[in-house]
């Protein structure tokens, strides 16, 4: 997207990162200007360095998004290059939803897992109820782990890293985890989708 000087670009960043570190995407912004993509900046005062934007947004767990200006081409040639070709601009934004779970999100309980009538917005409620294991169970979609069944969450095999944070060597997601992901990444892309279809230039 950025070779195409995408005026607007939304990450979904997934890489295992419980600590926030944001390693993937330093390498990845370091990566695009060692190529002479483009480089980064932060949109609120273009003199702050980048890194300061990343760390802000590690130590606030409230943010669900983080926002980076991107300046395409490299040096003045390449900004009027960028300006000129086939009428793109020489700007643009780049929104970063994380995988990681806010404070206002660390209480829920386990839900009633995803239906289609949800996913469809269709307005109908699911027709299926709560199994009686999370009824009974003390259990936050934090404490999830384990692989293959939703009774390994409530039979001694809740084993493992805990939601969100599973390791990718896991395979084998719950029902439970699948359908608690899906709408952990509904709930943490609403601000960042919102945001970047406003109308206008993004400046």
């Amino acid at each position: 997207l950025m070779t195409r000087r995408s005026a607007r670009i939304l990450l979904a960043l997934a890489a295992s990162d419980p600590d926030d570190n944001l390693a993937v995407l330093r390498e990845t912004l370091r990566i695009a200007a060692a190529r002479k993509i483009g480089s980064f900046y932060d949109p609120r005062d273009p003199r702050r360095n980048v890194s300061s934007v990343l760390d802000e947004f590690k130590e606030d767990r409230s943010k669900t998004f983080l926002v980076l200006g991107i300046r395409y081409g490299w040096g003045a040639k390449g900004a009027r290059a960028a300006e000129t070709f086939d009428g793109l601009g020489a700007t643009g934004r780049l929104f970063v939803v994380k995988n990681r779970l806010p404070p206002s999100l660390e209480d829920f309980r386990p839900e009633v897992l995803l239906s289609e009538a949800e996913i469809l917005r269709s307005g109908r409620e699911s027709e299926q109820e709560m199994p009686a294991r999370w009824e009974e169970s003390e259990l936050r979609q934090s404490d999830l782990g384990g692989c293959c069944c939703d009774c390994c969450h409530s039979a001694g095999c809740n084993i493992g890293p805990k939601f969100p944070h599973l390791s990718n060597a896991n395979q084998f997601l719950t029902p439970e985890l699948f359908s608690s992901l899906c709408r952990l990444g509904y709930r943490l892309s609403a601000d960042a989708v919102h945001a970047i279809s406003q109308d206008g230039q993004l400046e």
